[in-house]
């Protein structure tokens, strides 16, 4: 090594053969190396097409390796020449054979320094490359980390929008837990509704009971009434039993009654609820072909989403394919893409400055036109100056220069104004396309936002969907439940209605043997009735039979006592009983008899009829207690075909319930089925939604970055507009100023020329006080009075021949040549100072402008108007120099004189 540093030990080459120094490294390469040694092939990179800065970047790590390693071999290659050369015995003659090998090695040597020289340039290139991609790799972090804010500005709203849901789903919860705790009062409340029915359905079928213990007791306590009366005697027995009948058969009506209308009101009530079972059965049954009809629409729906699923994953997956495609052609043209961006650049330059042009054209355009406006305008103007331009006494300079100035500012003005509209033309337009591009914008965000928004209501749609299937479940049991409660009542009710039958048939029962033991009893009376009847009739015939033996024994011991007693007085008295007078008592005797027997065959014919009635009577209510039994034996069993076709129908419902637990328990487990589907389709919902939101947010992306880019845009042109504005709010201001100067100078004028005019006036005034005073003096007013009676009475005459009517208002041209006679004679006015005009007459507006009265004030007003009279005198039928005549006049004599002739 310090051989090869030491240049002193080193052999010098003759100057003829030493070329020039080359720029790179002072070793050289023999050309054995570049002749076996071809260049390393650059490495395929087969990373990712987006990780474009990492190709240059090694290619650089090559290149200076390569440049290393040869920087090494021609070390090496340095350092055995020197050990060559080492001993110094050699002789001139050899160093010049060598020469020529030397020249050949600093051939080589050149060529590789060339070489290396071109390498190290293209490292340099690659450096700029390298560092050129770094910046864009920075650009592509900064836009990353920007989307990546804006994406976790979208995962906030996202989360906002989440917790927004829950508590909503939070109050619609509490809503239904409102809802179920009313529901539960609700049912609480007929629960205790219930209850009180039954406890009064209680309390009447127990004072029911009671009445019917005390009707039981009534009857019992009066049948032995009755059979201690008909013990005691059949007449009263009769009438107890007639009473006691009356009453068995009221009660037995009412309790009949009664019964019946409870049997009417039970099966009425039965029967709506039978018909209100039927109804539920017949809405449960709707409700499950609902059901059964809903989950083959959630099927379908599911069917449909699983094909949009597979058709959202195939456009996934060619979306995928075509991302990698975009990729790699992304990083296949990104070492193009500096070069379109200039293009894009250039073009937009190009079209920036077509539109200068077009603008500069724009503007020499309008520039012609506002000089063409205002030529016109002066020439119109100096032709008006020419028409009014007219030996005017006592227009002063200051009036030129008023109109020189007023002609000025028009033109300022003018130019002004179409300024001032073009850039609001430019202004309206610029505006309008800004607004036409946010507007756009805005439509493509709310079209993002409807899309979110139609994904979000989809959501909450199928979350509602499901809320609303779990609330028909829970609806189905609550009914269920209702159902089988119903159920339950009804089977309740069904056994009271059978126990108070089972009651009334022991009543009936009781009541009919009771009926069958009085009537036995009634047929025993009514046997020993008749045997005691028989044995009356015999008794009553012993009877008769004895009362006649013993009337004939009382007869025979009366003739036996009347004999002893006739014999003892016939002893005594001796005196007998006559035949007569025993006929005549046999006789009363016989009578007493037969009426006897009378008495005795009616009582016996009175006791067979009463006999005769009671059996009648018993016999009707027999068979009327005999309809009455077969009456309640029908009803009861009628009322036990009733019990058998509630009992079916009821047996009929519990089948029907069944089967409609059966149907919910099915649809239950249906329903569950397809909750697990819903949750599977929800969770391949939520990872498509996820999807196809980080799609619409990467677009979303995309979008913000290009109205970024138009609002950027749109803020340039903004400032442009605001600074074009600004410009012309300064130009307006200057203008401004300017006029406000113009005014004051006007102002001044006019008020010089009101101090000018004021003068005048006064020596106006002097000289019509001194002309009045002459005329008055020379009489010369009655001749002006005549003259112009003649003027006013010569255009009448001519009015009158032509029958055309004369003009009401106006002053006539006689009049005016009158007085321009009559003050040329006074005032010095020549005729040849009045041009030959026709005949023409004044409106009696110009004749008012031009009217003075006597005071000053009004005639210096009319005189600083002056122009402005003979400008309406000019517009109306008055000639100029009539007019200019007229404002030439001094004082208010010939005004006098103008509106007298009116």
């Amino acid at each position: 090594m310090d051989r090869r540093n030491d240049p002193d030990r080193r052999l010098n080459p003759p100057a003829a053969f030493r070329g020039s120094k080359p720029t790179g490294p002072k070793e050289l390469i023999p050309p054995s190396h570049f002749q076996s040694r071809s260049a390393p092939p650059l490495a395929v990179s087969t990373t990712v097409p987006w990780d474009v800065p990492c190709f240059p970047n090694y290619e650089a790590v090559e290149l200076k390796r390569e440049n290393q390693r040869l920087k090494d071999e021609l070390h090496r290659w340095a350092t055995k020449g020197d050990k060559a050369e080492e001993p110094g015995t050699r002789t001139r003659s050899l160093d010049r054979g060598a020469e020529p090998s030397s020249v050949c090695h600093t051939l080589a040597m050149s060529q590789q320094a060339e070489i290396i020289s071109h390498q190290l340039h293209e490292i340099q290139r690659l450096e700029a490359e390298l560092a050129a991609f770094r910046v864009a790799s920075a650009q592509q972090e900064a836009a990353v980390a920007s989307r990546e804010n804006t994406l976790s500005d979208l995962q906030s709203e996202l989360a906002i929008l989440k917790s927004r849901s829950k508590a909503e789903a939070a109050g619609l919860k509490a809503e239904l837990e409102e809802v179920r705790s009313s529901s539960r009062l609700e049912i609480e409340t007929l629960k205790v509704e219930l209850e009180e029915l039954r406890r009064q359905r209680r309390l009447e079928a127990d004072s029911l009971k009671e009445e019917l213990e005390l009707t039981k007791e009534r009857s019992r306590h009066e049948v032995g009434l009755a059979r201690g009366e008909l013990q005691g005697a059949l007449e009263k027995a009769e009438a107890e039993q007639r009473r006691q009948e009356e009453r068995v058969r009221e009660c037995l009506e009412t309790v009949l009654r009664e019964h019946q209308a409870e049997l009417s009101r039970l099966s009425e009530v039965h029967g709506a609820e039978v018909a209100s079972l039927k109804q539920q059965l017949w809405a449960l049954q709707q409700d499950l072909g609902a059901q059964q009809k809903e989950a083959v629409q959630l099927r379908e729906k599911r069917d449909v989403l699983q094909n949009q699923l597979s058709a959202a994953e195939a456009e996934l997956a060619s979306q995928n394919a075509s991302l990698l495609q975009l990729k790699t052609y992304v990083g296949e043209q990104e070492s193009k893409q500096p070069s379109a961006e200039r293009n894009q650049l250039m073009s937009r330059v190009q079209q920036l400055e077509e539109e200068k042009d077009a603008l500069k054209i724009t503007a020499e355009l309008l520039q012609v036109r506002l000089t063409s406006l205002s030529d016109i305008l002066m020439l119109q103007e100096m032709e008006l100056s020419k028409k009014v331009q007219l030996e005017d006494p006592l227009r002063p300079e200051s009036s030129q220069k008023w109109q020189y100035l007023l002609t000025r500012w028009r033109e300022k003005v003018f130019c002004l104004l179409v300024q001032l509209k073009s850039q609001e033309l430019s202004h309206r337009d610029t505006t309008k396309v800004l607004e036409r591009k946010v507007k756009e914008l805005e439509g493509e965000v709310e079209s993002r936002d409807q899309k979110v928004a139609l994904l979000l209501h989809s959501l909450e749609d199928k979350s509602a969907e499901a809320d609303m299937e779990r609330v028909r479940n829970k609806t189905l049991q609550a009914e269920a439940l209702r159902s089988n409660d119903l159920a339950q009542d009804l089977q309740r009710r069904a056994e009271t209605a059978e126990n108070a039958l089972r009651g009334l048939g022991d009543f009936v029962s009781r009541l009919s043997q009771q009926l069958t033991g009085q009537e036995e009893s009634w047929r025993a009376a009514l046997s020993r009735l008749m045997g005691l009847g028989n044995r009356v009739a015999f008794a009553a015939k012993r009877v008769d039979t004895v009362q006649g033996l013993v009337c004939q024994k009382i007869a025979l011991a009366r003739l036996q006592q009347e004999e002893k007693s006739c014999t003892t007085r016939s002893d005594d008295e001796k005196i007998q009983p006559s035949y007569e007078d025993l006929q005549a008592e046999l006789q009363m005797l016989h009578r007493e008899r037969d009426q006897l027997s009378l008495e005795l065959k009616r009582g016996a014919q009175l006791i067979e009829k009463k006999v005769a009635e009671a059996k009648e009577q018993a016999e009707l209510e027999l068979r009327k207690t005999r309809e009455s039994l077969q009456s309640l034996q029908e009803a009861l069993a009628a009322k036990a075909l009733s019990e058998q076709t509630l009992r079916q129908q009821q047996e009929a419902t519990e089948k029907q319930l069944e089967a409609s637990c059966s149907n919910l328990q099915r649809s239950e487990e249906a329903a569950e089925s397809l909750r697990q589907e819903l949750g599977q389709l929800r969770a391949e919902y939520e990872r498509a939604l996820q999807e196809k939101v980080t799609e619409i947010e990467t677009q979303m992306r995309k979008d913000l970055s290009e109205m970024e880019r138009g609002l950027n845009e749109a803020r340039r042109e903004h400032t442009k507009a605001v600074v074009a504005l600004r410009q012309a709010e300064r130009q307006a201001a200057r203008d401004k100023a300017r006029s406000d100067e113009l005014a004051k100078l006007q102002e001044s004028a006019t008020q010089q020329e009101m101090a000018q005019l004021e003068g005048r006036l006064r020596e106006l005034e002097r000289d019509k006080n001194l002309l009045m005073a002459t005329l008055r003096e020379e009489g010369l007013l009655i001749q002006h009075r005549q003259n112009r009676l003649a003027a006013v009475q010569g255009p009448a005459e001519s009015t009158e021949k032509t029958g055309s009517k004369p003009p009401s208002k106006g002053i006539g041209w006689d009049s005016v040549s009158c007085i321009s006679r009559t003050l040329g004679k006074d005032f010095g006015l020549h005729s040849k100072a009045l041009p030959q005009l026709a005949p023409t007459k004044i409106d009696p507006r110009t004749a008012e402008m031009l009217v003075l009265t006597e005071d000053s004030t009004y005639y210096s007003t009319t005189l600083y108007s002056s122009r402005q009279a003979a400008e309406a005198a000019m517009c109306s039928s008055v000639p100029q120099h009539v007019a200019a005549v007229l404002c030439a006049l001094p004082t208010s004599i010939c005004l006098r004189q103008l509106l007298h002739s009116d």
